[in-house]
């Protein structure tokens, strides 16, 4: 029985006539697969790494998300190539005259070309991925593992080339010229992404409160940032296998829409009418309809550009970038659709209308009609109330998560142990919903600090805020977070585990002492590198609040990376900063048998010079310099190291910081130290 989608003769008819897109897609899969992988086996080899470590970078190559991802770029040029070599005859009269003359059904040579472009690029695929496991066996690296990475990676690409295929065929459709068609194809692959991106860029200049660097989106707008393109339903797919979780949802959900594309494309193919050969656009009402949904989006991210390209007067260059943004884009599409520069002004009502819903957005996010700063949910509807340990010290840390031997140090603002757990009732809810109320008040930005603030609402649902709060406030407000249980995971997260991972160790009391390099062993005990954090660690794990409640004599600054994972990833390394205190006994004796002494006081008769650095709000620094002991003195006991600041115990002069110079006994100068903060006097 013969098929109505299928019929070899004519696929093989059409990949005869553009063969040279499946020979240089096979070139370059070959280049990036077996050839590659070669160069990769050499590499190792001569790296000498070991035998699990080889299989480790052989498995990472092979997934989706591995070492090979110019794949994906391949990918994508090859389905929009595909896609407008494959129907460029529907914006042609004579070839489409020709075509249609043909004893063949429409739908007959609709479904042709779609095969014909699809086996364009999985059968090049299918071979390179094939020579690659060849590869890998020749250098004793075989199993069925190996092949079930190597199908995976061809279903994964597969499913890419089909949503792009799909996505830049339906711009083929709906357009009558083959640069339309193309800078079409271009609009819809980057179009969800950009305008996510555009709203979350109002969100952060407009909305005071925007939390943007922690906020995850929800809802209909998170479905649309992760999977409102073939673009990001790639990285998507890439950032969960690399983190190990399953992808086979997404896999499925991709095959299903790009199938559903090719359908849709089906439908608008028989419905497009032939007259639409040379014209910019195939469907007039369509046609508006897209330009209203290109013109206003790229408006007000022109008028962003705009805001953000000066510090004074934004909001005089922000409305003057849109008004000409919108006269230059409008004239530009309208040249576009007619191919003549006489019809640039053209339209000049459809101009207005895009006039007005710019301004009805700039207002929604000007005068904020979502309220959205202005958001504090009841206490009643609060499981917790949030605040991020980072906002509260000067401490940072990272997250450390591993799979299989693989190990990644990601951000600890990413993690859920950053946030410290507070009852709904706590005085942090008052402190927030002070500020919220006096939002419109201007206040010295020097007096402030920015908090990070997540809302668990009982239905499950999670809302993040920033705050820029007034520290005398925040002091006040913070005075139980010492008794908070989730403080030592916050503050001190994951030490033993990281133990095994370091390669230096700094401890910063003013001066600086490099307790290990990895370089270079600075241990004067010659003992293990982890043992100071597991000493800390125990520390840790038996200090009660008052310890908390002390102030910090120094900071910790420990770097970790992991061999493995530093070859496929730049997440392999990491850093963080971790709070010494006085009561943290065991730490502190260790690091006076290494020669340090935990606590660095300054003394007056050490000082030669204070300089105090300050920017004014043109940004200008100025600086005053104290040579005077009474001066000196005065200044003494208002010295705080910067990184040791913990906001229930003192306020910081944040516009200014200090340099300190100290003299030896002869009273020549000896060194420089950096890093102090003042407190404000009494």
């Amino acid at each position: 029985m013969k098929s109505r989608i299928f019929s070899s003769s004519m696929v093989k008819e059409n990949l005869k006539q553009r063969i040279w897109i499946p020979a240089l897609v096979t070139v370059g899969l070959i280049v990036l697969y077996p050839i590659y992988l070669m160069i990769q086996f050499d590499l190792w080899c001569d790296q000498k790494l070991t035998y699990e470590m080889i299989q480790r970078g052989y498995e990472r190559f092979l997934a989706v998300s591995g070492m090979n991802m110019h794949t994906g770029i391949v990918a994508v040029v090859a389905g929009l190539i595909c896609a407008v070599a494959g129907f460029e005859y529907l914006h042609s009269k004579k070839k489409l005259d020709c075509y249609h003359s043909l004893p063949v059904k429409r739908g007959q040579i609709y479904w042709q070309h779609v095969w014909a472009g699809l086996l364009s690029f999985i059968v090049p695929l299918i071979l390179a991925v094939f020579l690659a496991i060849c590869v890998g066996a020749s250098h004793g690296y075989f199993s069925c593992h190996f092949v079930k990475l190597g199908l995976l990676n061809i279903v994964g690409y597969s499913v890419l080339f089909l949503l792009v295929y799909g996505v830049s065929l339906l711009a083929m459709m709906l357009t009558g010229r083959v640069l339309v068609g193309i800078l079409g194809s271009c609009v819809l692959l980057v179009y969800m992404p950009a305008l996510m991106q555009m709203f979350k860029g109002y969100e952060s200049v407009f909305f005071k409160t925007c939390a943007a660097e922690y906020a995850k989106a929800g809802g209909i707008f998170k479905v649309l940032e992760n999977y409102g393109s073939p673009l990001s339903w790639w990285v998507n797919v890439a950032d969960r296998n690399r983190n190990g979780e399953s992808v086979l949802v997404l896999l499925i959900g991709g095959l299903t829409v790009g199938i559903l594309l090719l359908i849709l494309n089906y439908w608008i193919y028989h419905r497009r009418p032939t007259e639409a050969a040379g014209h910019s656009m195939a469907f007039s009402m369509a046609a508006r309809v897209i330009q209203y949904f290109i013109e206003i989006p790229l408006v007000l991210i022109m008028g962003l550009i705009g805001h953000e390209m000066v510090i004074k007067h934004q909001n005089i260059w922000w409305v003057i970038s849109m008004v000409v943004g919108l006269v230059i884009i409008h004239g530009v599409i309208e040249v576009i659709y007619y191919a003549d520069f006489r019809k640039f002004f053209r339209h000049l009502g459809h101009l207005g209308i895009s006039a007005v819903v710019v301004a009805v957005i700039c207002v929604i996010y000007k005068a904020d009609l979502i309220g959205y700063d202005r958001y504090l949910p009841a206490q009643d509807k609060l499981e917790s109330l949030d605040v991020s340990s980072e906002s509260l010290t000067g401490s940072y840390h990272v997250h450390l998560t591993k799979q299989g031997d693989l190990v990644t140090f990601e951000n600890h603002t990413d993690s859920e142990s950053d946030y410290l757990k507070l009852d709904a009732g706590d005085r942090m809810y008052d402190l927030i919903e002070n500020t919220i109320n006096n939002l419109d008040e201007k206040t010295s930005e020097n007096e402030e600090i920015q908090i990070q603030v997540r809302y668990c609402l009982k239905n499950g649902k999670k809302v993040y805020r920033s705050y820029s709060v007034m520290q005398e406030a925040l002091k006040e407000a913070a005075q139980t977070i010492p008794k908070t249980g989730q403080l030592k995971e916050a503050l001190y997260p994951q030490l033993e585990e990281k133990s095994k991972y370091v390669t230096d160790i700094g401890y910063e009391n003013g001066v600086y002492y490099t307790v290990y390099s990895q370089g270079e062993i600075a241990m004067k005990t010659g003992q293990e590198k982890n043992k100071l954090l597991s000493l800390l660690a125990q520390d840790v794990q038996e200090a009660d609040s008052s310890v908390f409640e002390e102030e910090p004599i120094g900071v910790l600054n420990v770097s970790y990376s992991n061999i493995i994972s530093t070859m496929f990833s730049s997440d392999g390394y990491g850093n963080e900063a971790l709070l010494i205190y006085p009561g943290f006994s065991r730490t502190c004796e260790y690091l006076k048998e290494l020669g340090i002494e935990p606590k660095d006081e300054l003394k007056l008769s050490q000082i030669e010079q204070i300089s105090i650095y300050q920017w004014d709000e043109e940004n200008q620094e100025e600086m005053e310099t104290y040579t005077n002991q009474e001066d000196i003195k005065k200044l003494l006991p208002r010295l705080k190291l910067a990184n040791t600041w913990t906001a229930w115990l003192d306020v910081r002069d944040l516009s200014r910081n200090v340099e300190i110079v100290l003299k030896d006994k002869a009273g020549s100068e000896q060194n420089i130290r950096y890093g102090y903060y003042l407190v404000p006097e009494e």
